[in-house]
């Protein structure tokens, strides 16, 4: 039997692909944008006028996620048309489904923090010789140094 595909997901996926062939590179200058306020931060420059730049690009997505929720991330978010996409051709192409136990689920719910920031520190303080706890001493030894 064919599944029937609703109206509201047609719709989804259409304002999914117009927003990622006319603002594809929002999210990803979003996230270059963490980057360079990283880096500033790292290299303790501050420049005031990029700072400003890549702030005000962080509030055109942050902003409409945080009052629209999932639903902006949903229907407007390349990274969800992507996922999507990849989520379709594995239904289609892994036929392999096991169910992971709960309190194992539970722990790999949190693992992907632990990752996240290592993959963070592994881009952007280690090629400076640093690791976060060098990184943060240094950072409260500049702030708080008589």
């Amino acid at each position: 039997m064919k599944e029937k595909i609703s109206t509201t997901l047609i719709i989804r996926r259409i304002i999914q692909v117009i927003a990622f062939i006319l603002i594809p590179g929002l999210f990803a200058s979003s996230l270059n944008a963490i980057q360079s306020i990283i880096m500033m931060l790292v290299n303790m420059q501050l420049n005031a006028s990029q700072l400003l730049g890549d702030l005000l690009l962080l509030a055109v997505t942050i902003i409409p996620t945080i009052i629209f929720g999932r639903y902006f991330c949903g229907y407007f978010c390349s990274f969800g048309l992507m996922q999507d996409v990849f989520s379709t051709i594995g239904k289609y192409t892994i036929k392999f489904r096991k169910r992971i136990p709960k309190s194992i689920d539970h722990i790999l719910k949190y693992m992907k923090y632990v990752e996240l920031s290592e993959d963070d520190e592994m881009a952007y303080l280690r090629p400076k010789g640093l690791n976060i706890v060098n990184y943060i001493e240094q950072l409260f030894l500049r702030l708080f140094d008589d």
